[in-house]
């Protein structure tokens, strides 16, 4: 195989993902782009064998593009290049190694990191040390942030291959107007802007050669009013196409020239996702996140019952201050406004977030490794915290996925009507199906969890059998999922009593720990 002096790397959760910062690097290499090439690969994989793709390029040097989600792995394909071929260069970059670089152990195994943006500063670094031949002076590189309407956009080297079986992310903007202490873009000086008539000629260039789905990385898409406005009209002229557009937006920021632009979009073209984080006003407070709840209510019911917006909204558990009782009030108060989904997150400790500031005072403990998860605080216990935990995995299973839709939507409706804790019956099933299902985490065939689902309703909780045996088998239906679930088998076999009899140990264990 013919040799290439620099690839462009990263590891992506999954195959259908892609690196739109890979790609803003190559697209601004300039002199250096012909020998230079963009290798992808995902976690999944077995670090010998990436290492054995990339080496296979015979590269003077590699740039890894480094994340929370990809440290570890990418750790390992490090420590083997470095192994065996000693001499070729390995630069970092990437949110992971942009703070509190000092100490951490895949920055200990490169020869430099390019903390921050890296557009200009990677061409910077291989003309330095391939064209004037002096290295520079530091390991440790501090990237320059470029005007955005001064660099190379990306969208060109998406490929045919990309456009087909990929995700296809864009960007308006970067940084963020806000300082929510969690995240790293709190840490931006200010919010910058592309050229948005270039934008325009390059998403023309996409949609010519058939991409229909793009997801916008924008942190607050709809800060800057007039940029929103200009973006949607660009996409409404268009929609005709068959579009699906992801947007990130601020949740309380929805004037009425807006609302209008939104409605026109027909149903399933928009997914928003909406950062609420916590519903709790005086945590919002302490973690410098500037929220309206008065208009964020509205304009989400707004969008639920008036548009055809798909909504996807955040809630993380474990902020200082929260309690399990707080949450567990924002969640039903959240679920009453009937968004589409509602991601549970567990709190994590990003390298330079200041959420580490809280650490003392709320007994934040997070795991040393990535992605650094809450472990406990003063107001979870680490069980508390492994049942949310399950919670959330269970939550995106059942509910999120729209697998049960059916039934959850009566559920939802029963629990509300009824006055009732909708939260409560969510973390009863997740207690009930974490012994039903241990290894959870690699996730459970649906006609396991329609089983246990109905076990844990009718058996457990006491709704009638009929009308639960009705509802999961119309989800069953509606998904092509095949197969007869073992409750049917179950009440042909004359086992319903011993999975009561499951059911019942299953409860009296989980009461049993929680008590310890």
């Amino acid at each position: 195989m013919s040799g290439i002096d620099f690839l462009l790397t990263t590891l992506n959760a999954r195959y259908h993902h892609s690196s739109l910062a890979l790609r803003y690097l190559y697209a601004n290499l300039g002199k250096f782009q012909e020998r230079s090439l963009l290798v992808e690969g995902t976690i999944n994989e077995f670090p010998e064998d990436i290492a054995l793709r990339l080496l296979s390029y015979r590269p003077r040097l590699i740039a890894f593009s480094v994340y929370i989600w990809n440290v570890e792995e990418t750790k390992k394909v490090i420590e083997i290049i470095k192994k065996v071929s000693s001499e070729t260069l390995v630069v970092l970059g990437g949110p992971e190694v942009s703070y509190e670089v000092e100490g951490q152990e895949i920055v200990e195994l490169a020869d430099y990191v390019i903390t921050g943006e890296g557009e200009i500063s990677f061409y910077q670094l291989l003309d330095s040390l391939f064209e004037s031949s002096q290295r520079p002076e530091k390991k440790i590189i501090r990237g320059e942030s470029p005007r955005l309407d001064s660099i190379q956009l990306p969208y060109d080297y998406y490929t045919k291959e990309d456009i087909e079986q990929r995700y296809i992310y864009v960007e308006v903007s970067r940084g963020c107007a806000y300082r929510c202490e969690f995240c790293l873009s709190s840490l931006d000086e200010k919010v910058r802007y592309v050229n948005l008539d270039s934008f325009f000629s390059s998403m023309e260039n996409l949609l010519d050669k058939g991409v229909r789905n793009l997801k916008f990385l924008d942190r607050t898409f709809n800060l800057r009013i007039d940029v929103c406005k200009r973006i949607l009209e660009f996409f409404i002229d268009r929609i005709d196409l068959g579009l699906f557009l992801h947007f990130e937006v601020v949740p309380d920021r929805l004037p009425e020239e807006l609302k209008g632009l939104i409605q026109k979009f027909p149903v399933g073209s928009l997914q928003f996702e909406i950062g609420i984080q916590t519903m709790n006003s005086g945590i919002s407070e302490r973690i410098n996140r500037r929220q309206n709840y008065t208009k964020i209510k509205e304009n989400i019911q707004f969008l639920a019952n008036e548009t055809g917006v798909h909504l996807h909204t955040d809630l993380i558990v474990g902020l200082p201050g929260e309690s399990v009782a707080s949450f567990a009030r924002g969640f039903d108060e959240l679920v009453s406004w009937a968004p589409h989904e509602i991601q549970v997150g567990i709190l994590k400790r990003l390298n330079g977030a200041p959420i580490v500031r809280h650490s003392e005072d709320y007994g934040l403990v997070f795991s040393r490794r990535a992605p650094y998860s809450l472990l406990k605080s003063r107001d979870f216990t680490f069980f508390q915290m492994m049942e949310f935990r399950a919670f959330s995995k269970f939550w995106d299973l059942l509910v999120n996925s729209g697998n049960f839709r059916g039934t959850f939507e009566w559920l939802r409706g029963h629990s509300l009507g009824e006055g009732r804790s909708y939260f409560e019956l969510i973390m009863g099933m997740t207690r009930f199906l974490m012994q039903k299902h241990p290894h959870y985490l690699k996730g459970v065939n649906r006609l396991k969890l329609a089983d246990s689902l109905f076990c844990y309703l009718v058996l457990d909780v006491g709704f009638l059998e009929e009308h639960i045996k009705k509802l999961i088998l119309e989800d069953l239906q509606r998904t092509g999922v095949k197969g007869i679930p073992a409750f049917l088998k179950g009440q042909r076999e004359g086992t319903l009593f011993s999975l009561r009899d499951s059911a019942s140990a299953t409860s009296h264990r989980m009461r049993q720990l929680r008590h310890q």
